[in-house]
């Protein structure tokens, strides 16, 4: 059957039967970035609307932020499109330009909005993949690629060893055309963390629990990550409650977790800006859950710092100290 072939090649990559190459080493800066939307264009809305404008002020306000990194997410509609893709990699570019210009690196997150995992599919991402890669690979500012978001969070409905057998066949083709680009999976949860540890260069994922154990979960991955970087991706809080925004205490939550994340290699929060316009496909249809995503941001609309956006500053203040130090 075509779910029992696709097991068996996932076996044949493990066993190193078809030429995987091993993962490179990554540089050793400290990383403190943020996830990136423009307000007016999370999303879905992004590339197509691409608000220039928007976006260099809001890079002017991420470095005074003692930001050194970004991460950004590539809609994968947009970018296989024949009608949008050259488009999508034209202002791609532009953008990786801007980020230099600013002396941010960028991790570039691919298939977003994507989770169709079947085997036919394969050799028509693999070509997407090494499309964006024939693109960006050597931009100055590219620190690393993002395979798939989240892609823990498809096992239960696409199946574990399919979405596994994916990512490790879309390795090989990165790793045979480009075996300098450094490439990660953002796990939802550390839990997760472990899958492919031996094919990924740099290990990372997301924490949206409560602070508690924080640094016991990091250590946890630190340890079966065999002194490859570990990347805690996506942490934050959003100021939504049912009685009324709780800026504050977004703070303070924010704060707990930052003070647990000094010994990862990178820490990425969630996000700059609040989104007025968010999707039932990105959340579902539950009035609270797109109230709980609008209100991430520690900017307000005009640029004026929120306490967790001081907070934030005061731990790229410290986190980032070491690499002017060259330790």
């Amino acid at each position: 059957t075509e779910r029992g072939w696709v097991i068996k090649t996932a076996e044949k990559i493990m066993d190193n039967q078809i030429g995987i190459m091993p993962a490179q080493a990554v540089d050793s800066m400290k990383m403190a970035g943020i996830n990136y939307y423009p307000a007016s264009s999370p999303w879905d809305a992004f590339w197509e609307e691409f608000p220039e404008e928007q976006i260099a002020k809001d890079l002017i306000t991420i470095s005074e932020l003692g930001a050194n990194s970004i991460r950004i997410f590539l809609q994968h509609e947009y970018f296989s499109n024949l009608d949008t893709q050259k488009d999508g990699l034209e202002k791609l570019n532009r953008l990786m330009d801007m980020f230099a210009a600013r002396d941010l690196k960028v991790i570039v997150t691919l298939f977003d909005l994507r989770g169709d995992y079947r085997f036919q599919n394969w050799s028509r991402d693999s070509v997407h993949l090494l499309r964006i890669l024939d693109a960006i690979n050597a931009h100055p500012a590219l620190l690393a690629i993002d395979l798939k978001n989240q892609a823990d969070l498809d096992f239960e409905r696409a199946g574990r060893a399919n979405v596994l057998a994916w990512a490790k066949a879309l390795i090989v083709s990165a790793r045979q055309a480009y075996p300098d680009v450094p490439l990660t999976i953002g796990w939802s949860d550390s839990s997760e963390a472990a899958n492919l540890v031996e094919q990924l260069n740099l290990i990372s994922f997301h924490d949206y629990h409560a602070p508690e154990n924080l640094s016991a979960r990091l250590e946890t991955v630190r340890e079966f990550a065999g002194g490859k970087p570990v990347f805690v991706t996506e942490i934050g809080h959003s100021r939504w409650s049912p009685i009324g925004e709780r800026t504050q205490r977004q703070a303070n939550q924010l704060g707990a977790q930052l003070k647990q994340l000094g010994s990862a290699d990178g820490v990425f929060i969630w996000t700059l800006n609040d989104f007025e316009k968010i999707g039932s496909n990105i959340v579902g249809h539950r009035p609270w859950r797109k109230a709980q995503q609008k209100t991430y941001g520690i900017v307000t609309p005009e640029g004026i710092w929120r306490p967790a956006a001081k907070t934030f500053h005061a731990f790229n203040s410290e986190f980032t100290l070491v690499n002017s130090k060259g330790e």
